[in-house]
């Protein structure tokens, strides 16, 4: 079951300057399903916030269309069952923790003993039992985002929104945040969310919609993704003998010496991986491993991100 489609999302801002038209969003299509941790990833001023902004409602597009657990963007009853965390999340500073989240279940409409028992779940889960009485003012920023993460999961909602929710947090709030989004998975919620950190989005995300300069750059899994930037294999070998690496010298690869018994071959040509195996094996090598060696999602988007930063700079000076 699909939870989130975006069809060809447009939104587009007047501006003063030079580019009468801001597009910060023009043409953006993906689609996400249940159970499955979505992320949406782009440089600082890509569109990630406005995207999210469509699908909450707080903004409409410009063109396109998009709907929400089945339904049309709007749709009142739908928006109950979304839970959302903005990127700088607002509390009343001299209220408590506790206080914040019945508060807010309040105005979700929830019962007050479905509000106590989510309470007494949620803060112990995001280390914040111990504070849970002092005032908010007190709060660190890490306190306030995993305080942001409970208010958003406190009404169990089916889909969580997130926007930017490990921005600026230590690796101990980014590991906090990872394992609630972890636990939302196992309790099968579907969890959208944007951010920068693409280490995080290798790590916990199913399938990702990646945003440049408002476009669609790709959408789907980030394995898929990876195995297109493959530029060699590496064969970890063991017991090597003199003439054995006297014969290795003879591929087009590096051989690292690891230790007395392991070495590494890293060959540059994926393509010619089986063909060096078969080699190996006739020369009586130990191959432990064959590892194709792939670019990290960060390496591809900042080499993409630069060819699209150089495309747009060259169409501005043509509009000079």
């Amino acid at each position: 079951m699909q939870v989130l489609v975006a069809k060809d999302l447009k939104k587009h801002f007047p501006s003063n300057f030079r580019v009468k038209t801001i597009k910060a969003l023009d043409g953006v299509s993906f689609d996400v399903e249940q159970g499955e941790v979505f992320g949406c990833i782009g440089h600082n001023g890509a569109g990630k916030t406005t995207t999210i902004k469509i699908l909450t409602g707080l903004i409409r597009p410009t063109s396109g269309e998009a709907e929400v657990l089945g339904k049309p963007l709007g749709d009142i009853k739908t928006l109950g069952q979304i839970g959302f965390l903005p990127e700088r999340p607002y509390f009343y500073e001299y209220l408590t923790a506790r206080e914040a989240l019945r508060f807010y279940g309040e105005l979700s409409g929830m019962k007050s003993a479905d509000i106590t028992r989510r309470i007494a779940e949620l803060l112990p889960m995001l280390d914040l039992e111990h504070a849970a009485d002092r005032p908010m003012v007190s709060y660190s920023k890490g306190m306030l985002q995993r305080l942001g993460m409970a208010q958003t999961v406190l009404h169990d909602p089916a889909l969580v929104i997130l926007d930017e929710p490990m921005s600026g947090l230590d690796p101990v709030g980014r590991g906090q945040i990872k394992d609630i989004i972890r636990i939302l998975k196992k309790q099968g919620k579907s969890i959208f969310f944007s951010t920068h950190i693409l280490s995080d989005v290798e790590e916990l995300c199913d399938r990702v919609v990646l945003i440049a300069q408002g476009k669609l750059w790709y959408s789907g899994r980030v394995g898929e993704l990876t195995s297109q930037y493959e530029h060699g294999v590496e064969f970890t070998l063991t017991s090597l003998g003199a003439e054995q690496k006297e014969k290795l010298a003879k591929l087009d690869g590096t051989l690292t010496i690891k230790d007395e018994t392991t070495s590494v071959l890293f060959l540059p040509k994926t393509e010619d991986a089986q063909k060096a195996l078969a080699q190996l094996v006739a020369w009586n090598v130990t191959v432990e491993r064959m590892t194709p060696k792939r670019m990290s999602l960060e390496e591809i988007f900042l080499k993409e991100f630069k060819k699209e930063e150089e495309s747009s700079r060259e169409t501005l000076r043509d509009h000079d």
